[in-house]
């Protein structure tokens, strides 16, 4: 990440302190623009470029201008897309997660339309979340820490009061949601084989196989008779596939370290009742996407192998290297000595304070349009 990323994340925002006073001021900000009336949706149209002309640029200047998005002074033809809306575009976009091409594309309409309402509830509920963070984690600020903000799919990596890596990571999708947590890490599994959750066993794992009798075979996965770590390995040949559902399925599979591990090359532990973990991903491609929510619940990361020496002390950095130059996929753990906490948060909006911009994230989860209370207190503000 860039450094301006860096520093209008949710993270440095926790370490800044303040969120809730300046949300309070954001909140009055969006309350004074409902009050006098919001903004008009932009209607469906084409994407559109700096350089072009539309009848939709006025609407669109407007609409920016509105979240000081726009500061600048309106072209001679009001129908021209000038350099100027192209940078308004991009702040924009930035402030939502966005890479800020400048262009107006069918997603950027689409946030542009979202009406004040729903962005004042989403700014109520942060509040409401930042609340309860400046309470949970104030013994933290002079120690190591992971800070995973799942909406914003973004882990950082803090010492004291400073991010010393931040990386893209891929969240639970909708309907495998990322669990709120708190815990401390204790190991660097190296190599790791995994074990397949049973819901993903039976849901993802096991139509694959009916479908394709070779599946497990060939992406190296084990079966065995039960969960016992003593339980006897099957033959997958043997078994009778279509005679088995979600509701019918003893059976307790393990996937083989190596290069197409879905766990990748690293998988970072920490007790927690939901069964999930960090870990890397045999797929990087995920990462380069905006729209990150799309694993079973553990949080993918962009950079490993970086996290994994961050946590370790300098003994087992040397027998990192060792274990990365032998080149195989022998699985080792590496203990991490040093007390760090990780927490999985879920913040949507916070204010970065080096411009002072408010910056969204999609509500993965829907959790502020669920909240009825926070309707009506938008109503009464």
């Amino acid at each position: 990440m860039h450094a301006a990323d860096t520093a209008s994340s949710s993270a440095a925002a926790w370490l800044s302190g303040e969120q809730v006073e300046r949300l309070d001021q954001a909140i009055t900000f969006y309350t004074a623009i409902r009050d006098q009336g919001g903004w008009q949706p932009l209607p469906e149209g084409p994407e559109l470029n700096p350089g072009m002309r539309h009848l939709d640029v006025p609407l669109i200047r407007s609409r920016l201008r509105d979240t000081h998005d726009y500061i600048g002074e309106m072209n001679a033809d009001p129908l021209f897309f000038d350099v100027y809306l192209g940078q308004a575009i991009a702040h924009f976009q930035v402030r939502y997660g966005l890479p800020g091409s400048g262009r107006l594309d069918r997603l950027t309409r689409s946030l542009l339309s979202v009406p004040v309402d729903e962005l004042l509830v989403q700014l109520l509920q942060a509040r409401t979340d930042w609340q309860a963070l400046s309470s949970n984690l104030t013994d933290v600020t002079d120690k190591q820490h992971i800070w995973v903000n799942v909406p914003e799919a973004l882990v950082s990596a803090i010492r004291g009061d400073q991010i010393e890596l931040s990386m893209r990571a891929v969240v639970g999708r909708p309907e495998r949601p990322t669990p709120i947590l708190s815990s401390h890490i204790n190991k660097v599994v190296v190599n790791p084989s995994w074990t397949v959750p049973r819901s993903i066993a039976t849901q993802d794992i096991l139509p694959r196989q009916q479908a394709n009798i070779n599946f497990l075979a060939r992406n190296h996965i084990r079966v065995y008779q039960g969960w016992d770590e003593d339980a006897p390995e099957l033959d997958p040949q043997t078994i009778e596939w279509d005679l088995l559902s979600t509701n019918n399925f003893p059976y307790r599979l393990r996937q083989d370290p190596g290069p197409g591990n879905s766990l990748g090359k690293f998988k970072f532990n920490f007790p927690n009742k939901y069964n999930v973990y960090l870990h890397d991903t045999p797929v990087p491609g995920l990462l380069d996407l905006s729209y990150r929510s799309l694993s079973s619940g553990c949080v993918r990361v962009a950079d490993s192998e970086r996290l994994a020496r961050w946590l370790i002390d300098a003994d087992s950095q040397v027998l990192l290297s060792s274990l990365l130059q032998k080149g195989s996929y022998k699985t080792y753990g590496i203990p991490v000595t040093r007390d760090i906490q990780i927490n999985f948060v879920y913040i949507t909006a916070w204010v970065a304070i080096g411009e002072n911009t408010v910056q969204f994230r999609r509500d993965l989860y829907k959790r502020s349009s669920a909240n009825s209370e926070l309707l009506g207190q938008v109503a009464g503000l």
